[in-house]
């Protein structure tokens, strides 16, 4: 607290020393708005008017750029949620065609047309993991 007075008392003595507020008192400018104090209280008005549209606009473009900057990690965690559901659901669709590509190129390939027991199994554990998508203990043995 002592601190603090001790600054201001420096700080006018500073002022005083330097004779910055008299000069300006005594300035002609100054001396005539004195004399005039309608002109002056207008010239106050019209500066204080003037800063009003130029705040007026910075606090419109500081709600912009919040909105702009909050509507954007929004609409990235959508994406975020949105892709890892999609990859999630294509890669199952994936799995599934891969299965079925395979077991119908096992079939094909085969000489004989009668599908053997252990590849039913084996066809089965595989669209049952893909359905739940987590691993299947062995159902068969082969």
């Amino acid at each position: 607290c002592v601190y603090k007075k001790v600054q201001l008392v420096s700080l006018d003595s500073q002022i005083k020393k330097k004779n910055l507020l008299r000069t300006m008192n005594l300035s002609e400018r100054f001396l005539w708005l004195i004399f005039r104090p309608f002109l002056a209280l207008a010239l106050l008005l019209f500066s204080a008017m003037a800063a009003l549209p130029v705040g007026v606009f910075l606090l419109f473009a500081l709600i912009t750029i919040v909105m702009s900057v909050v509507g954007f990690v929004f609409f990235e965690g959508m994406l975020h949620i949105s892709n890892s559901t999609m990859w999630g659901f294509f890669s199952s669709y994936f799995k599934l065609i891969l299965i079925l590509l395979f077991s119908v190129s096992a079939v094909y390939w085969r000489n004989d047309s009668a599908v053997s027991p252990v590849f039913c199994c084996w066809l089965f554990q595989a669209s049952v993991a893909v359905v739940h998508e987590t691993p299947q203990r062995h159902l068969c043995t082969p």
